[in-house]
């Protein structure tokens, strides 16, 4: 049963939410992997980095080849130069995860050939940083400080309604400093955000 596929958990296939299945089907549909919306939810969701939409006119489609592997056919729509630029930094964070299949389940080969999950998420902390599979990508992503400071964005963004200016610096640092310094208390950070002067003085929105 796939119960049984996906239970127990060992260490080395689950690391928490992005690897869990439900999370996984989300970015799937009936028979097939979606790396591409994989990558661009760790970009913008855990990275707070800008993917621009796509030129006017171009019309994505991956290869279907089912003798080669989802890496191997997005290895071939990345030569498009109209898809290059933005594929090279958010197709390595997605293929991280086709070591779970369409379903969330745990696999070491696709189309008969072992799986290479492996990729670099550049200047992560300041450096680029290598993982080798969405277990690793998980743990790394947990451990940095731009993704803290990145869940701190989004707080004041769902917190006080609107996107971050260069003005509330100062609130998301301070939310952040309030976030470390309580060992992780989420409590501790939304109230230093709701008790900041961006909150405090805030401009009611015009209808």
């Amino acid at each position: 049963a796939l119960v049984d596929q996906l239970l127990p958990c060992p260490e080395q296939e689950r690391a928490g939410l992005l690897t869990n299945p439900a999370f996984l089907m989300s970015f799937s549909d009936t028979n097939a992997n979606h790396p591409v919306q994989r990558g661009r939810f760790v970009m913008e969701s855990l990275l707070c980095r800008e993917v621009p939409e796509l030129p006017i006119g171009v019309v994505p489609a991956i290869p279907e080849d089912p003798a080669m592997t989802m890496r191997e056919r997005l290895d071939l729509h990345t030569k498009d130069p109209a898809c290059a630029a933005c594929h090279h930094s958010m197709d390595p964070l997605g293929l991280a995860f086709e070591i779970y299949d369409h379903l969330g389940v745990y696999r070491t080969t696709e189309a008969g050939k072992p799986i290479d999950a492996s990729g670099t998420i550049p200047e992560l902390d300041g450096r680029d940083v290598r993982f080798t599979n969405a277990v690793d990508l998980t743990r790394t992503l947990a451990a940095s400080s731009d993704v803290e400071t990145c869940f701190l964005r989004h707080s004041f963004r769902y917190w006080l309604g609107r996107n971050e200016q260069a003005s509330d610096a100062c609130a998301i640092s301070d939310a952040l400093a309030a976030y470390r310094s309580s060992g992780g208390d989420y409590r501790a950070a939304v109230a230093a955000l709701l008790s900041s002067d961006a909150a405090l003085h805030r401009t009611p929105t015009k209808e």
